[in-house]
């Protein structure tokens, strides 16, 4: 009877260990991840703080108006629930521009998770991108960045899939940033390639601008003089 009792407990401690093990490792995976997602937040703060080098390569957003970060465990090539109601409250709606151009942006966004969550070989993937786009008579870019790690059927996290990592962020592109050329693919992309439809939303952008511009809605700020001595000032 001893000798029963102790293979059980011995059983017990043997699953324990493997548990523990695979909350471990899916911990460290987790934190890879994450670290992953570090890295390319790194690249979105560089592109914010030297605009004028990244404008050399692309057109580059001013600072991050909208951003989400996730990590997600066990997401299917179907997507799991949550992620694409995510992308939709991401993007919000918009009842402005060629219908289905928003639509459009969302169902690039979902492509790309769609495409790395179904590739099932084992071991990590990732995906980066962004496009410019004009949503809410502004000019804005959306940066996405895709990270997942499938595990292996024999490993010790048998129980779990994967994991799936990803940054969603909208800036907004100073249109002083933006060759004339690059303004009119925009427009037409957003209003249509009539002159009619592209030609007035165009005419519409500028006169807003021309607008604002006259009106000093950001003067500088001036700073008060700082009376008294650096040790008066200590006290």
């Amino acid at each position: 009877m001893g000798n029963v009792v102790s293979d059980m407990v011995k059983q017990i401690d043997r699953a324990d260990e493997k548990e523990r093990v695979a909350k471990e490792q899916l911990e460290l995976m987790m934190k890879l991840a994450d670290a992953r997602l570090d890295t390319f937040e790194g690249k979105l703060k560089n592109m914010f703080l030297d605009k004028e080098s990244a404008a050399k390569t692309s057109v580059p957003g001013k600072r991050a108006l909208r951003f989400e970060r996730s990590v997600r465990v066990d997401t299917g090539s179907a997507g799991a629930p949550g992620v694409e109601q995510a992308v939709d409250a991401f993007f919000g709606a918009a009842q402005t521009g060629t219908q289905g151009v928003l639509d459009g942006f969302k169902a690039v966004v979902k492509t790309g998770l769609k495409a790395i969550l179904g590739d099932t070989s084992a071991g990590e993937s990732y995906d980066e991108k962004f496009f410019v786009c004009i949503k809410h008579n502004a000019i804005v870019r959306v940066d996405m960045y895709t990270y997942r790690y499938n595990f292996s059927n024999e490993g010790v996290i048998s129980t779990h899939k994967n994991v799936l990592a990803y940054i969603l962020c909208i800036s907004v592109v100073d249109h002083a940033d933006v060759t004339v050329d690059e303004i009119i693919y925009l427009a037409s992309e957003f209003a249509g390639d009539g002159p009619d439809q592209y030609g007035a939303y165009l005419a519409q952008l500028i006169k807003t601008w021309k607008e604002l511009k006259s009106h000093d809605l950001d003067p500088p700020r001036k700073v008060p003089a700082i009376a008294g001595t650096l040790k008066e000032l200590t006290l």
